[in-house]
């Protein structure tokens, strides 16, 4: 009885022996979440859950299975040479020489397989460097040179190429819009570098992934990420207060995670104030801010600066608010929604205000941008394939509002010119990546863009206030649309070189009705309508030595 029971005990245990096995880090003994494993021909897939563990009841005894994560090295392992222990140990490679980077395919990729010049700069590196604004993040960079006109500005320039030629995309959502014109921008001042989780910046063509838009280079914001907690429910944070004396500046920033083992909430709230930037005792006298103007028992005065080194007006206040949720309700499936709205105050253009005519007399009493608003809503799906036709997908669907203004007015002038516009963005994309056994890669994708633009402008009286029609800055009404496919090869000739391609098609349509402003400009024609495509492609390698 004894041996029939002890054989039966032997033969329902022994299809279990090296089923379930722990993947971790050699070094820490760390569990390895979302690790892929897979047989050599990809038939045959799983992830290891957060606790490291997979099940390997699917793979052959004598089948090679690989075990691939992302800034590890990758292992084969015939399944009965796994050790009695069960566990599986995987050698991280350095991040510090070897970073990942999402920049340039949308998915990870080792730095040393991207043949395009990137630089990345991670949330320590951020919070050491204390950026007021994200423009100042990526000018402290030294990669980037940031033109500014005044201190609520920031415009990027990459080897020559600035504004409607450099792409900014907030995870992941581009965030150029059909009034990114070729004159300096201030839109990456919406920013919260507070908020920014890392930023990675490519330095020259991007066009294949990213569109035309992208021709000088890319400027990547990856925003706070939820964190799961696999135990209990946890809520950690952190906040900062920051005075500064060159602007007067007082900003307070309070950021939090609540993270449980399938779901994961992240919030994060900024807000400053920044009084007028005073400048240094070193330079050239011309700089000097001498006088100001104000406007006292409506008239327009040029006053004496007392303190001729403050930049009499630039100050301006911000408010940036971000919300994220993330749920995992199996490895094969995340979902993510984020919310983030950015809103300033008027903000002066400062250059402008510093021009005097022959007489001496300024040439504005006014000049500055109005509230400048960002609204983005971002609602991704993330799937782990099987390996047939991806191995990830990630569908990313997008609403964005923009609102800004410009406000002019000559001195002892009454007529103030007011220029409004507002943008509705909405944008579908669908990236997918596929990897073989030989770490060659695929990246391919769509993705549809729409831009409502709506513009107004008048003329307001400030003493009468009696207001009147005027030109606006773009065609009221007029919309923009782009539809895209693209597809990237990454080819590991050798553990030297990698060859990578890539293709893409990019069709636009622009319809625009100048009805309106033919009162003011007299056009010989009412509509303007474009419908052409194009097809982008590039070659690239990377040799390592």
């Amino acid at each position: 009885m004894k041996k029939l029971l002890l054989i039966f005990i032997i033969l329902t245990t022994f299809p279990s022996i090296a089923q379930v096995v722990t993947i971790v880090d050699i070094d820490t003994n760390e569990p390895l979440v979302n690790v892929a494993v897979y047989n050599k021909s990809k038939s045959k897939s799983a992830v290891s859950d957060i606790e490291g563990q997979v099940d390997l009841k699917i793979f052959n005894d004598q089948e090679f299975i690989y075990f691939q994560s992302i800034s590890y090295a990758t292992i084969k392992i015939i399944k009965t040479n796994i050790s009695k222990d069960k566990f599986i140990r995987l050698q991280q490679q350095s991040d510090y020489f070897n970073p990942i980077i999402l920049s340039a395919s949308k998915f990870e990729q080792r730095a040393q397989d991207i043949p395009q010049k990137i630089f990345a700069v991670n949330k320590e590196e951020i919070t050491f460097n204390n950026p007021q604004t994200s423009a100042d993040l990526l000018q402290q960079s030294g990669q980037v040179f940031v033109q500014k006109s005044q201190q609520g500005g920031g415009s990027p320039m990459i080897r020559g190429f600035s504004t409607n030629r450099l792409l900014i995309t907030v995870d992941g959502v581009r965030m150029n819009t059909a009034i990114f014109r070729s004159g300096n921008l201030q839109n990456v001042i919406s920013i919260d570098p507070l908020s920014v989780d890392r930023s990675e910046v490519i330095l020259g063509p991007g066009s294949v992934v990213y569109g035309s838009d992208a021709i000088g280079g890319v400027m990547n914001f990856y925003t706070l990420k939820p964190q799961f907690q696999k135990d209990s429910v946890q809520i950690t944070g952190s906040g900062l207060l920051r005075y500064a004396s060159a602007n007067n500046e007082n900003t307070g920033h309070l950021n939090f995670n609540i993270g449980g083992e399938k779901w994961a909430s992240a919030t994060s709230i900024t807000v400053n104030f920044f009084d007028d930037l005073r400048m240094g005792t070193h330079g050239p006298d011309d700089y000097l801010r001498e006088s100001y103007v104000v406007r006292r028992d409506d008239q327009d005065i040029s006053i004496v600066n007392d303190n001729s080194l403050i930049q009499r007006p630039t100050g301006y206040d911000q408010l940036n608010i971000l919300q994220k949720l993330r749920y995992q309700p199996t490895q094969d499936f995340e979902f993510g929604l984020g919310v983030i709205y950015s809103g300033t105050g008027d903000f002066p253009r400062y250059d402008s205000l510093d021009r005097f005519r022959e007489s001496g007399e300024p040439r504005n009493a006014e000049w500055f941008y109005g509230p400048q608003k960002w609204l983005m809503t971002n609602f991704n799906v993330t799937h782990r394939g099987d390996g047939k036709w991806y191995d990830k997908a990630v569908l990313t669907q997008a609403y964005q509002y923009f609102e800004e203004s410009r406000i002019t007015r000559d001195f002892q002038d009454s007529e103030r010119f007011v220029n409004e516009e507002q943008v509705d963005a909405i944008s579908t994309s669908l990236d997918f990546e596929r990897r073989d056994r030989e770490s060659n890669a695929l990246f391919y994708g769509g993705e549809f863009i729409h831009n409502r633009v709506r513009s107004n402008g008048y003329i307001q009286d400030i003493d009468t206030n009696v207001f009147s029609a005027n030109a606006t800055r773009y065609p009221d009404g007029s919309s923009w649309r782009s539809l895209a496919a693209y597809a990237s090869y990454q080819w590991k000739v050798s553990s030297q070189m990698i060859v990578n391609t890539g293709l893409r098609y990019n069709h636009i349509w622009i319809d625009a009705d100048f009805t309106a402003n033919n009162a003011f400009f007299n056009f010989p024609f009412e509509e303007a309508t474009i419908n052409t495509g194009a097809l982008t492609g590039g070659i690239g390698g990377d040799l390592c030595y």
